[in-house]
């Protein structure tokens, strides 16, 4: 979260300092793939943008104005990931900061010869590389802006407001089914869900794959105070092999951990494309925006 004090940007300065932004990428590819091969300490040539790949949209009632920085794919270890820098700069008339620069890394969806899963044993060594990455451009994309504020915003200060990292993980693992399932009830909670003692130990053994989970699962749920984490959960939907259409929830919990907020997100992903993570994430920023 990123703030521009003291106040928002108005829509017509906010639509300049985008297009200002946007008018530069190709000026500035060379310096964005060499910021994304020093942090994912690949060499640049392996690194190619997705064509034809930018979006700029208004959103959120038109308060919003996001651009969507070209796909990068990242071959890497006989692999291919895909990364992907988003600014979203709101025009509120509130003094509140809620203009955002997001980082994401995943795997390539329906890429011929890319399994559509990371194997579980990858997660732990995967999932600080990714944040490495997401660091970096995001890093990367804070200083151009702050390059070319002086022109829109002379008297304006870009600080960073907070930070949130987020990982979900869309688990094969049939023992996840009938639990995940049950989730879709109306009222039916992770305390509910977690009751369950062998099921807290699975999905502990997950979360601690991506985090420092201290205790299990099961102990977040119990928490008080101001600083107690926050459960929630999002309603998708995927494609089964055979082309049925099937609901699924993603549960999630929030937390405050030193210097940053922490989201950590499961799934029971069956779905034939294997990514309802990566589409619980595109719905997950859409979602805290408000908060945050």
């Amino acid at each position: 979260m990123i703030s521009f004090g003291p106040e928002n940007p108005t829509k017509k300065i906010a639509q300049a300092l985008v297009n200002d932004f946007k008018s530069r990428l190709q000026q500035w590819d060379a310096s964005y793939k060499e910021c994304v091969s020093s942090v994912a300490k690949v060499r640049a040539s392996k690194l190619k943008f997705v064509p034809d790949d930018l979006h700029l949209r208004w959103e959120k009632a038109t308060t919003t104005l996001v651009l969507d920085y070209p796909r990068l794919t990242i071959s890497y270890d006989g692999s291919i990931y895909e990364m992907r820098t988003c600014l979203a700069i709101c025009t509120r008339k509130a003094s509140k900061a809620s203009s955002k620069i997001w980082g994401r890394v995943s795997l390539p969806v329906d890429v011929s010869g890319i399994p559509p899963r990371i194997r579980v044993d990858q997660v732990p060594d995967l999932c600080p590389w990714f944040r490495y990455i997401a660091d970096g451009a995001i890093g990367w994309a804070f200083d151009k802006i702050r390059e070319i504020m002086p022109q829109h915003l002379p008297n304006s200060e870009l600080e960073t407001k907070g930070i949130i990292k987020a990982t979900i993980l869309g688990i094969a693992d049939s023992d996840l089914a009938a639990p995940f399932e049950q989730l879709c009830g109306e009222g039916v909670t992770a305390s509910n869900m977690l009751r369950d003692a062998a099921l807290d130990q699975k999905l502990t053994s997950y979360c601690q794959k991506v985090s420092a989970i201290d205790g299990m699962l099961s102990s977040y749920t119990e928490q008080t105070g101001f600083h107690k984490p926050t459960w929630f959960k999002i309603p998708l939907y995927a494609v089964l092999s055979g082309g049925e259409i099937v609901n699924r929830i993603v549960l999630f919990f929030m937390r405050d951990v030193e210097g940053y907020s922490e989201i950590i997100g499961l799934a029971y992903d069956d779905s034939e494309r294997g990514d309802l993570a990566l589409r619980a994430g595109a719905k997950l920023s859409k979602i805290i925006g408000p908060w945050i």
